[in-house]
């Protein structure tokens, strides 16, 4: 997934005074950036998850790991 062709397409259709284009390229551009932030914030989660579950009865010194 990206975002650069729909931002591309936003200033085309802004050129070419296209609003319908303009539109559903801004639509196409936020659906995108919402799913990057759900999708990056999912795998942190879960990353978190698992490490803390794969350290759960070990005990570390501070300031280590």
């Amino acid at each position: 997934m990206t975002t650069i062709p729909a931002a591309a397409n936003i200033g085309v259709a802004l050129a070419a005074r296209n609003r319908h284009e303009m539109v559903g390229a801004a639509i196409q551009l936020v659906v995108n950036v919402i799913s990057l932030i759900v999708a990056g914030s999912l795998t942190l989660e879960i990353r978190h998850r698992l490490r803390r579950s794969s350290t759960s009865g070990v005990r570390r010194r501070p300031g280590v790991g």
